[in-house]
């Protein structure tokens, strides 16, 4: 077994007081499974916004790119189609862990998101912008608060 200096426990043991122990265990976690086989990052509309490369993790998948008409009718057309390629992508494989970056139009989200659950039965994490807080994950277990 390695042994740990001081320095590094002592960055731990800032990192624990500043943020408490919940983000490190999950880092830990993240960081000792196969992430790239086994995760897939959904980019809501790529080309929106940069995104830090440590956030695209695993297969990237991008849902849209640029802007969408808002015609009603060519925009149902236009969702359905997408969401018809997102349940062919989810169907793949069973993935581990699936990341949603909400950008674009929160109606396309709100789809996926939704596509996610209905296919996978799985809970997305979500990587969200926070303006000058950057980029922050947010994962949320419903099962536990649902009590089921």
């Amino acid at each position: 077994m390695a042994k740990v200096d001081a320095k590094l426990l002592e960055k731990i043991s800032n990192f624990i007081e500043s943020n408490g122990e919940e983000p490190l265990e999950r880092l830990i976690d993240d960081y000792s499974v196969d992430r790239e086989s086994s995760t897939l990052t959904i980019l809501v509309n790529s080309g929106s916004h940069y995104i830090p490369p440590k956030y695209l993790v695993g297969e990237v998948f991008n849902f849209t790119e640029g802007g969408i008409n808002t015609d009603k009718k060519e925009l149902e057309v236009f969702v359905k189609t997408k969401l018809q390629v997102l349940s062919v992508k989810l169907r793949e494989k069973n993935w581990d862990r699936i990341n949603i970056i909400p950008t674009g139009h929160p109606m396309l989200s709100m789809h996926v998101t939704l596509m996610v659950y209905r296919i996978t039965r799985k809970e997305p994490n979500i990587v969200c912008y926070f303006g000058n807080s950057g980029y922050r994950e947010v994962f949320i277990e419903y099962r536990p608060i649902l009590d089921v």
